[in-house]
């Protein structure tokens, strides 16, 4: 094409060059112009084929050279990469063996050493002595400790050793509680903002919020080994304790899995091209899984869904009509009366969604071909999958697959649909001891009709084969249907059966009387598991909701939880709390006089609703 390109160019010049000379030189040099021109038509044609093929088979021989060089490199690369993977695998193997041998040694040298310790004790014989340490701790009412002393001494052998107290009281000494309680608050003071200086001092580039400031500066210096497990649990409780263990685990676990991945990529990417070979293997791997996903998918029906154990697919959800979809109006036209709120459970929203979007892409790829695959590319799928490790390395992206859609499934991204409805807010929603039916059921339908989005975790609708169902269970009744009848004062519209496990119970007077210490063990239990569906159901919650902020609430048993939920984490998410049916005060339902105060930020605007009549928590009738 080049050449061609230039001929033209050649003629167009020459052409140009007769017409701006006179008539008179055309004529003289007409001949020679003629024959000239002649010449080159006679000429040219065959110079520019043999130009041309030669360029063209010089250009096929370069790429072929060109082809035969990338697949040697690719064959030299891949040879590479399965010696590097052979090694690290013998290199584990070998390092496996050589724990165990060191391990074997080490209970070798322990056995030894125990024998010798035995025999120099046989020989000692009767001048054989023990030495004893003797704590003595004086406790108070309330189990704090008072005072300790300890003292060591010893003792022959064969000598029985026996331990007598005996305490004497003295002069009694007059105490005021608000000064004790005021020097208890000044020492706490004192106490915190030595240790937020001295968090301060340690990190002075981190920037804590305002209302996390505090805990985070405890967490810190608990966590490298300033601060006491004793302390955390003098000032902030056991419970808080217990988080700092587990915020600790997972960061640990964290650090490790990035550590882990870190290293792997660094050694992978040490050797020069292997990159682009990982790199373009990734792709045709994930090309391969995504057509072996389109010809072995199937949906996943609402039986199946039934059987999924996280809380929140078990959730339910209480929403107006008008804030829902505007195409889910449709469902409720076809019922023979019109209904203005729709509620059900996560999964249950899910699957009608699915149903609705199935219906959509019929109608849109009803007239575009089938996206499956033909049988040629199964056959050459089934033919790659014979090999034992393109197989594994499928499994595994299978396996990764899996869990990103079960972690997708396992939270509350299908709200996510409601972002733009203009609800007025959101409320997360504690049910009673006996679950979300009666005056529970009918409090979030009057939340929903006011514009608001209801969660509320169920307690008692895990399936019966799992821990929690063996804790508390009722048998669920179907997703209502716009035909049914859902009449407002309608005593249970949700479960089918009786509560069953063994955190479920009927408080009676008598009963918690006569073993005061089992009720209470059971009431402390029973709190723990509702504190964690409230966290770990605030914690699956959509960004924009967190954003947007939301109110929690709750009733008798979930009022008790949302009074004592310690809500600081989240801050100012939490715009307001509710209780109802509930005294928040010290009761059978609280364990000591700290665990009956509000548990959370004490700012967040409350409200306690309790009748002066009720019978478990009244004023006069309780």
């Amino acid at each position: 094409m080049v050449i061609q390109d230039s001929l033209e160019s050649r003629d167009n010049n020459l052409g140009n060059n007769l017409e701006g000379a006179g008539m008179e030189g055309v004529a003289q040099h007409e001949g020679g112009v003629r024959s000239t021109a002649a010449g080159s038509a006679s000429r040219g044609p065959t110079r520019e084929t043999d130009t041309i093929g030669a360029m063209l088979e010089e250009e096929i021989a370069i790429q072929e050279t060109k082809e035969q060089s990338r697949l040697a490199e690719e064959a030299r690369l891949r040879q590479q990469v399965e010696e590097h993977e052979r090694l690290e695998s013998e290199e584990e193997m070998q390092q496996l063996k050589d724990d165990e041998d060191r391990w074997e040694r080490h209970r070798a040298a322990q056995l030894q050493e125990q024998e010798d310790k035995l025999m120099a004790e046989a020989l000692a014989g009767k001048s054989l002595k023990r030495k004893f340490t003797v704590v003595t701790s004086v406790l108070g009412r309330d189990g704090k400790i008072l005072g300790t002393s300890s003292q060591e001494v010893q003792a022959a052998a064969g000598e029985n050793v026996r331990v007598q107290f005996e305490i004497q009281e003295n002069e009694a000494i007059q105490s005021d509680p608000e000064q004790d309680s005021a020097e208890h608050e000044v020492e706490v003071d004192a106490c915190d903002e030595e240790v937020l200086q001295q968090a301060q001092e340690e990190w002075p580039e981190l920037s804590w919020h305002p209302h996390e400031r505090l805990r985070k500066a405890w967490f810190h210096l608990w966590k490298v080994g300033v601060l006491s497990g004793a302390q955390i649990e003098r000032r902030w409780g056991l419970e808080v304790l217990w988080e700092f263990e587990a915020e600790l685990a997972e960061e640990l676990v964290r650090q490790r899995a990035t550590q882990a991945s870190q290293d792997i990529l660094a050694s992978q990417m040490e050797r020069p091209g292997l990159r682009e070979l990982v790199v373009e293997k990734r792709m045709a791997l994930l090309e391969i899984l995504v057509a072996q996903w389109r010809l072995t998918r199937r949906r996943v029906s609402v039986i199946e869904g039934m059987f999924l154990l996280k809380i929140c697919c078990w959730s339910l959800i209480f929403v107006a009509f008008g804030y829902l979809l505007g195409s889910t109006m449709g469902w409720v036209q076809m019922a023979a009366c019109w209904k203005e709120l729709w509620f059900g459970r996560v999964w249950e929203l899910r699957e009608l969604l699915r149903v609705q979007h199935e219906e959509y892409l019929a109608r849109v790829n009803r007239h575009k071909p089938d996206p499956g695959l033909s049988a040629t590319d199964k056959q050459a799928l089934d033919a790659l999958l014979q090999d034992p490790k393109k197989k594994s390395l499928l499994t595994k992206l299978c396996a990764l697959w899996k869990g990103v859609v079960v972690r997708r499934r396992n939270s509350l991204r299908v709200l996510s649909h409601l972002k733009y409805s203009y609800l007025r807010g959101t409320v997360i929603y504690a049910h009673g001891s006996g679950g979300c039916s009666w005056d529970n059921f009918r409090i979030c339908r009057m939340m929903a009709r006011m514009g608001m989005l209801v969660i509320a975790p169920d307690g008692f609708a895990y399936p019966k084969n799992t821990d929690l169902g063996k804790m508390r269970h009722k048998e669920v009744q179907p997703l209502k249907r716009a035909s049914d009848d859902v009449d407002y004062w309608a005593n249970d519209l949700l479960y089918a059966s009786n509560a069953d496990g063994s955190h479920t119970y009927s408080t009676q007077a008598s009963s918690v009387l006569d073993n005061p210490d089992k009720f209470r063990d059971l009431y402390e239990k029973c709190y723990q598991m509702r504190r964690r569906e409230l966290h770990w159901t605030i914690e699956k919650l959509p960004r924009w909701i967190r954003t947007q902020g939301f109110f929690i609430g709750g009733t008798s048993e979930g009022a008790m939880t949302v009074s004592r939920f310690d809500d600081q984490r989240y801050a100012h998410q939490v715009l307001g709390r509710f209780i109802n049916s509930f005294s928040v005060e010290y009761c059978y339902f609280t364990p000591t006089m700290k665990c009956a105060q509000i548990g959370g930020n004490t700012d967040v605007p409350t409200l306690n609703i309790i009748g002066t009549k009720d019978e478990y928590f009244g004023a006069t009738e309780s």
